[in-house]
């Protein structure tokens, strides 16, 4: 190979640096249920298996319930009438 680095050497900094902001915002998220313990967690599938992986050394205390969607795209109202269903 030569001394030349390659053009995709860091190719997973950017997913490392959404990894880490999901991870915060579950530390948020857990620390706002405050004493329930209690968390529904609705995220795309590769999010919640980050979140999973992390939540396990993190957070064993708290009860997380998964539902693997991506919510995003839809409008408030039917986001409100998704999550009436989901519940």
């Amino acid at each position: 190979m030569g001394n030349e680095r390659s053009a995709y050497s860091d190719a997973n900094t950017h997913q490392r640096r959404k990894d880490a902001f999901c991870e915060a915002a579950l530390d948020r998220a857990i620390a706002a249920a405050g004493a329930t313990g209690e968390l529904i967690l609705i995220a795309p599938p590769r999010v919640i298996g980050v979140l999973r992986k992390y939540a396990e050394h993190r957070h064993k205390g708290c009860k997380i319930r998964e539902i693997p969607e991506d919510l995003a795209v839809l409008t408030p109202r039917e986001l409100s009438k998704r999550l009436d269903e989901l519940a």
